[in-house]
């Protein structure tokens, strides 16, 4: 029975750590040309980059509670139920030069059992007009402990792309994870 609790509280603590799997970004094209022989002449491959967030309303630290955390990420698989209680609040932070910080700590309870998870991804962003977001350069790191077990864990963000919104003081975040299906997430301005 007590192997069955730490694995559902590692489970309870990898889906808090789902914060944004990302889906990757298009920010390449090529071109080739084609003579009339049907041989290549030419290759040509551009980079774009997404818009940087020029009206500001994306800079300053987001929070949000990791029991909610949890609920958005696990939604489509039917929730975490009741006897997982989670506490610890997330904060997301985009600055105005570009690069973001996600940290958190989060304790995950289960009958009695419970464990410590902690996170720290660093990277940066842009964000188009379109209302997406684009992060790269994403160095994540977190870690579980469990009693006197504490094992490194990979958490946080990861390069890729999402939507936003921003409705007053509420941060939507919305990203697709092949594991989970479309995911939202709703952050506070602190």
């Amino acid at each position: 029975m007590a192997r069955f609790k730490l694995n559902v509280l590692a489970a309870a603590l990898a889906a808090f750590f789902l914060v944004a799997a990302g889906c990757g970004s298009d920010d390449e094209s090529s071109t080739t040309t084609t003579n009339s022989a049907g041989s290549e002449t030419e290759s040509t491959t551009t980079t774009t980059e997404a818009a940087v967030d020029t009206s500001g309303a994306l800079v300053g630290e987001w929070t949000a509670e990791a029991q909610d955390i949890i609920g958005a990420n696990t939604s489509n698989l039917g929730g975490v139920g009741g006897d997982i209680m989670c506490t610890g609040t997330l904060h997301l932070t985009f600055n105005a030069d570009g690069t973001f910080e996600n940290t958190g700590e989060v304790v995950c309870t289960v009958a009695g059992a419970s464990a410590t998870g902690a996170i720290t991804s660093t990277g940066n962003w842009t964000a188009g007009s379109e209302g997406n977001i684009t992060i790269s350069e994403t160095v994540s790191s977190g870690t579980l402990t469990m009693g006197p077990v504490e094992l490194p864990i990979e958490a946080g963000m990861s390069d890729g792309e999402f939507e936003y919104s921003i409705d007053g003081d509420q941060l939507a975040l919305t990203f697709t994870d092949p594991n989970v299906g479309t995911v939202t997430q709703m952050w506070t301005r602190a």
